[in-house]
């Protein structure tokens, strides 16, 4: 496309070719990062609904069968599935946890006291340091206020998942 313009007696002619097809361009990679950012949102949520959900429905189904009393050979083999649904149910936590950095709004911080996020992740992962006959103690010398997100007990929480994991049992 040319344009032709008069100015002071001077005619000149400017193509903008260039700057069209840019802006198409531009225009069509918008449209395919919103898509792209509404298939991930999407994602999230399948992860967070359709996957999680189930995996601690059987862990908790295998708990009980376990608890029941079966044969040492059923409760080692429940064990196995148990500690499988664990890393599977970590990897998705994990992904949803990126994915949730990924978006701006969740962002936001807030005044937080690391005390009470360390102790929301203790207390949220009692049966499995229990099981385990681990202790866990929270020593902060003082508050520790900070400025943060409200993902910050998920990053406690996987912190404390993985040291009672690889723990042994009896620990502190």
């Amino acid at each position: 496309v040319a344009r032709i313009a008069r100015d002071r007696g001077i005619l000149s002619v400017v193509d903008n070719t260039f700057r069209i097809e840019a802006q198409r361009r531009l225009k069509d990679y918008t449209a395919h990062l919103e898509e792209s950012n509404r298939y991930r949102h999407l994602f999230g949520e399948i992860i967070s609904n359709d996957l999680l959900n189930p995996v601690w429905v059987v862990q908790n189904y295998l708990r009980m069968i376990r608890d029941e009393g079966v044969s040492e050979r059923q409760r080692s083999l429940i064990d196995r599935a148990v500690e499988t649904l664990e890393k599977a149910r970590d990897v998705l936590q994990d992904a949803r946890a990126y994915l949730r950095l990924q978006e701006p709004r969740r962002l936001a911080t807030e005044r937080l006291d690391l005390g009470e996020l360390i102790a929301a992740a203790r207390d949220g992962l009692r049966g499995q340091w229990e099981r385990k006959g681990q202790r866990v103690q929270i020593a902060l010398p003082v508050p520790i206020v900070v400025m943060g997100s409200a993902s910050l007990r998920e990053v406690f929480t996987n912190l404390l998942a993985n040291a009672i994991e690889h723990g042994p049992p009896g620990s502190t």
